[in-house]
């Protein structure tokens, strides 16, 4: 699913890289090309199964898209938060409300924190939520 989420992404045409959690453990320091988004699971919890004799289980799972920005300006400065809120509300536009193949549930919106300032980039890590099924 995480997949199709990075496919969705690269819809915005603004974002001159996005990739999954391989792309982001190859990062030292700050990517050429900003802004950019790195796509990841953050956390699954598991119902017990609904039924005896099968396995059918929702499954809530959290993932993040961290967002790499730059700009010529101060994004240590209060600009950094016009910045942020612009870009939260591009993803916001493209994920949140969006069903996944395959999820049981659309996404939701669940919040966003400062990872890092590095340089002159501020790394911003947004946080989705949805769920799936798991049937055997």
């Amino acid at each position: 699913m995480l997949a199709d989420v990075v496919t969705r992404l690269k819809d915005c045409r603004e974002l001159r890289a996005v990739e999954g959690i391989i792309g982001l453990s190859a990062v030292k320091g700050v990517p050429p090309a900003t802004p950019c988004a790195f796509v990841f699971p953050q956390a699954e919890s598991a119902a017990p199964s609904a039924t005896f004799l099968a396995t059918d289980q929702t499954v809530s799972q959290t993932f993040g898209v961290l967002l790499i920005l730059r700009s010529a300006g101060d994004l240590k400065g209060a600009k950094a938060a016009d910045v942020i809120g612009g870009w939260r509300d591009a993803v916001n536009g493209l994920l949140a409300g969006w069903q996944p193949p395959g999820a049981e549930t659309p996404v939701e919106y669940a919040g966003g924190s400062l990872v890092d300032i590095v340089d002159d980039s501020v790394w911003w890590l947004l946080r989705y939520r949805n769920t799936f099924r798991i049937w055997s």
